[in-house]
This record gives structure tokens, sequence and C-alpha cells, in this order.
């Protein structure tokens, strides 16, 4: 019993010292920095707020020279400090509206300000959707007869040029992202009046037609909480005498559930949010165990206005649909996404889309199928705009993929006008979809199948198996090949390919945008390839060659490795994903992460005690971060980044 208690007193002891190594450094900084800001004029706490921001962006933002947006960016940060050096000194919501701008400029969706909202005053009482090139009262002070009305002004300007000046403040790469982030702009009176939309930001004006007529409403501001507190505040849902709404818009308490569409006996599963409540993996057995009992005609699975979460959370679901034959069939499965897919969500239906015959319906997703991630936070110290800044980019499809979203291969937009908001026309759709694999096998001489270099990371094998020709992308996609005269073709991923070359030696690849010409490359192995086989020193040999030669990939950073130590782990088990991580850790010794990682695979495994171990160096190197944050003028990221680290 003293033992235990002993045990018990040192235990105590050294969370009491870890908290003292952490809270009473943190007080002293935050001490020193209002004692600095008390000697500075609001112009130079103005000056000091765009330094900072220029300095987060050019050295901490991932994306800074990938995204497009970088000059946008510059021009902007120029403009606010040349402001900043002007009297009479800009306000302070012009000054944040110019920040929302130039953090926008980027186009990423994980790239944002936390507390827009508040930044840009008082807001109108309404809410507007934009859908197929017109926006739609979708909520307000207001009769409710009028939701579902098309807005074909607002203020002194037409709809379609108030959604393109607005969308600058919007942090996606394509409009139906745009359309998912105006919402929390397009009722700011600073905002409209900043761009000329309103003369006075004391009122606005919407004219709006429905049923043939032409009607204004005019709306004063409100403070986000009397807005809150508004009791005829009305939605959609109170227009219409009805407890029937879109099964996607059911259970929102649940991020996952299935059923089943009894008229066109199909199974229906809505993925609502990448985040899990409770045993997930058990859950991913029950819906194949009742896919496999009922046998359903179609499969939907339905990731609209899925914000993100966890890729860990599907990735063995993914794995198992790819190599279930019952369920992985063109013209059988199907994958629903709209404007809001986003972040983990987008990465899965990108790999629905490359692993799966699945069909794709529905709208854009808000952000490409190659993303940033590992968000840090940042606060500017005076303005106090907290925002959201990814320290890494990940490449989830392939370096040469333009596409400024995940697109569908069948779009059908949301009808919002009248009594059509009560049916959800995409999920409807799939019912009467009738698609049949008529494709013809591609006919290939034997000498045309080959390797290929597809880039530093890829190759491209063009291969035979059981008289069906493959085309095969390390780490990306196999599919078969199929003919159309001489054009040669994937039903999966959207592949082509002109043979440039019977003897297999020259091929132009189109994809995603791109057309590449490839040539030969023997019995060379792929990065990937590499890593899939489990050959870790000779893919630690070809990187360290590409850093040597300066053509080191920009995209070859520690999310790479850490989303296929979670592959590798699923499809190969421990040691190999272990083995895998060591490799990462030999590229990022001081990164804490790629030591959660182990710590995270000594979970999945049960080794409690190696778990236990293994996290000592996990804390220091977390408390490395820490002091580096809180000591240096240059790492100018919030205290929180201490425990994510890059």
């Amino acid at each position: 019993m003293k033992k235990v208690l002993k045990g018990l007193k040192w235990t105590i002891l050294s969370l009491i010292f870890l908290v003292f190594l952490i809270l009473v450094p943190l007080g002293l900084n935050k001490l020193y920095e209002k004692i600095q800001a008390s000697f500075l004029t609001e112009n130079e706490k103005r000056l000091e707020d765009i330094d900072r921001l220029e300095y987060i962006f050019k050295n901490e933002f991932s994306g800074y020279n990938v995204l497009p947006g970088r000059q946008s960016f510059d021009e902007q940060i120029e403009a606010l400090r040349q402001a900043a050096a002007k009297e009479p000194l800009q306000s302070q919501e012009e000054f944040n509206i110019a920040v929302i701008k130039t953090v926008a400029s980027f186009r990423d969706p994980h790239t944002n300000i936390m507390n827009k909202t508040s930044l840009v005053g008082p807001r109108f009482p309404f809410s507007l959707t934009w859908s197929e090139g017109n926006f739609y009262l979708m909520g307000g002070q207001v009769d409710p007869r009028t939701l579902g009305a098309r807005v074909v002004r607002i203020g002194n300007m037409d709809s379609q040029e108030v959604f393109k000046k607005l969308s600058s403040y919007c942090n996606s790469p394509n409009e139906a992202g745009a359309a998912y982030f105006i919402g929390s702009i397009i009722s700011s009176s600073e905002v409209l009046y900043h761009e000329g939309i309103i003369p006075d930001k004391n009122e606005v004006e919407l004219e709006i037609l429905q049923d043939g007529r032409l009607s204004t409403l005019t709306f004063q501001p409100l403070s986000e909480n009397e807005i809150a507190g508004l009791t005829d505040y009305v939605r959609m849902n109170d227009k219409w005498d009805t407890d029937e709404i879109p099964l996607y818009q059911r259970n929102p308490e649940k991020n996952y559930w299935y059923t089943t569409i009894e008229d066109d006996n199909i199974f229906y599963l809505r993925y609502s949010a990448c985040i899990a409540q409770g045993d997930i993996e058990a859950f991913w057995n029950e819906v194949f165990e009742k896919i496999h009992n009922t046998r359903p005609e179609k499969v939907v699975i339905d990731v609209r206005g899925n914000g993100g979460g966890d890729t860990q959370n599907h990735n063995s679901f993914l794995n198992r649909i790819a190599a279930d034959t019952l369920i992985n069939q063109y013209g059988k499965l199907y994958t629903l996404i709209d404007r809001g897919t986003g972040s983990a969500a987008v990465s899965f239906a990108s790999d629905m889309e490359r692993m799966t015959h699945t069909i794709l319906v529905g709208e854009k997703t808000m952000d490409t199928p190659n993303t940033t991630s590992d968000p840090t936070f940042f606060t500017l110290p005076h303005a106090k705009i907290k925002m959201i800044v990814p320290s890494l980019y990940s490449l989830h499809s392939h370096l040469n993929d333009h596409r400024d979203a995940v697109i569908p291969d069948i779009p059908i937009p949301q009808n919002l006008e009248g009594e059509a908001y009560l049916h959800d026309e995409v999920l409807d759709s799939i019912g009467h979809i009738h698609l049949t694999d008529n494709a013809i096998y591609a006919s290939l001489p034997e000498n045309a199948g080959g390797n290929y270099i597809f880039s530093e990371l890829r190759n491209l094998t063009i291969h035979p198996r059981d008289s069906v020709w493959y085309v095969t992308i390390d780490g990306l996609t196999e599919a078969p090949l199929f003919q159309n005269d001489t054009a040669y073709y994937t039903l999966r991923y959207g592949i082509r390919l002109e043979m440039l070359d019977s003897l297999g030696k020259e091929l132009i690849l189109h994809l995603h945008g791109s057309s590449l010409k490839l040539t030969g490359s023997g019995d060379a192995l792929s990065i990937e390839k590499l890593i899939s086989e489990g050959k870790y020193e000779e893919a630690e040999k070809n990187i360290r060659q590409l850093e040597t030669e300066g053509r080191l990939p920009y995209y070859l950073e520690r999310p790479y490795f850490q989303s296929r130590v979670y592959t590798t782990y699923n499809q190969q088990g421990f040691d190999n994903a272990y083995a895998l991580n060591q490799l990462a850790k030999s590229f990022y010794p001081d990164d804490p992460v790629v030591y959660i990682v182990d710590f995270e695979l000594y979970q999945y495994e049960g080794q409690s005690l190696k778990q236990f171990t293994s996290f000592f160096p996990v804390i220091g190197k977390l408390l490395k971060r820490y002091y580096r944050v809180i000591t240096t003028d240059k790492v100018m990221n919030d205290e929180y980044n201490a425990f994510i680290g890059r």
C-alpha cells in the first residue's frame, strides 16, 4: 500500500511540475506582450498585425508556394501596409474586412478566419443560398410565404454581380464552395456597404421574384444577439405544414446511419461527419452484413454536407468496399456529393472515385482532391483576429490533378424553388438511373504492356491479367482498360491513353486536365511501389537521391507517410506499419506527430506498456516545440500549436 501511495505521490508531483513548466513561461510571455503593446501607437499596432499576418503565410502556410493566389495576397498585404501608414487610420471594421479578403485570396477551405461573423459588424436578419446562378431566400424576419423566392437584386446590384463581388471573401477554389461560404458574408451590413452594394449600411432592399411577381423586402441590421433572440425569424421548414423533410436532413444528431428505400430497393447510407460516435468499425460491419443479407439493387453513400473529420474513421470501410464484388459494381454503387462536402469527406469522395466503380452524383465539392492539412491556429495580437492556417499540403490524388473539385459524373443541383425544396432531386434521381457496363475490353498486342515514368513518386504500368488489360498507377488506382476504336480508357477514374508506340516505349496519358507524355522506365520501381511491397530501405535510398538532386516533390511530407502508415496497418498489419513509421522518423525526427503515430499503433495492437513508454519522447518534443513557440518573435502561432507541431 505504501508503495502505491508513494508512486501516486510522485505522479502527482510530476504533473504539477509539468503544469509549472507550461503555465509559468506562458504567463510571463503574455505579461511581456501586454506591457509592450501599451507603448505602441494605433498605427504601430496595425503595422505589427500586418507584419505578423505576412510572416505567418510566408513561413507557416503550406500552400503559399503551391496554391494560386500568392500574387493577390502580396498585393493586398502591401495595400494594408500603406493604409495603416496613413491618417486617419482605417476603422477596425474596414481592417477586418481587408484581412478576411486577404486570407481568402488563396481559395483554400482549410485557411479561414475563425470568428468571421463577429468581425464584420451588424447583420441583416435574412439568410440566402446561391444555386444555379441565383440567390434564394431561405430564412429571415419575413412572411413565411416569401421563403424560397428568387432574389433578383440586393441593394443597387443584381444578384449575379453581388455573388461575383462577394466571392472574393470566400476561401474556396470553385463556385460551389463560394456558394457554401458566402452565407457568413452576404448579410453583413459592413461588407455590403464596403463593396458598394448598398448606399446606406443601415438598410438593405431585396427585390424578390415569386410566382411571376416582383416585390421588395426591407431590412435593418441587428447584432448577433438580437438576431438570435428574434421570435419571428422563420426558415424554410416553417413554411410547409408537413413533417416530411429530405432523407439526408434527418437524424442530424447522428454522424452515420442507414436505411432502406423500399420502393426502389436502395440501401441508403448517410455519412454526415467523419467523426466516430462509439465503435465505428462495428457500424461498418453492420452495414456490410445488412447489404449482403438484403441484396439491394443499388447502394447509395451520401456525404453531402459532410464537412470532414478524420479519414482514419473510414479507411477500412473504403478498402472493404473496393474488395466487395457484390457492392463494387458499375451502375450499382453511387456516392452523393455537394458544395458542403469538405476536408476528410472530399478525400473520401476522391478515394471512392479512384478505388471503386462508384458513380458520383450531385454538385462539385467545396475543395480540390489535393488539399492542405494540419490546421494551425494564429491570433493577430492587437486586432484579435483568429485564423486557421494549415501547415502541411497533402497529396490525396496526383501531382497533375488540376481539377478545382471532385466533380460529379452526373451533375444534379438541388432545386430550391417552391415545393421542390421538400424533395431531394439528387437522391430521387438514383432510382431512375440505369447504367450498364457495355464497354468493350481493350485488345492490345502482347508487347504493348510496359512500365512508364508517371512522376518521381509513381509509375504507370500496362499489364494483362486473366485476358484483360489493366492500367495501374502505383499507390493511386488500378482499372481495366476498355477500347473505343483507337482510344483506350477506364471507367474508373477517367483515364484515357494514346499509344504512340506499340512496342511499349511511349504513350500520352490524359487524366484530370493534364496530358502527359510518358516514356518507358524498364524495371525501375517507384517509391509508392517500394513502400507497398515493404521495401523501405530502397524507398529511403530513392527519396534521399531525389533530395540530393533537388527533385524532392513538395508533397512528399509527413502527411504522405502518415496516411500510408494507417493504410499499411489496415492492409498488412502492425509490423509493416511500424517499420514504415520508422522511415518517416528518419525524415522528420523532430516532428511530435510521427511519435504520436507510434503511440496510436501500439494502442491499436493493445500493447499498453509500449504505448505508455512511447509517449515519453512525445512529451519531450512537445515541450521543445512549446518553448520555441513562446520564446521567439518569429514563430508567432498560438500556444495550441506547441501540441501539434510540424
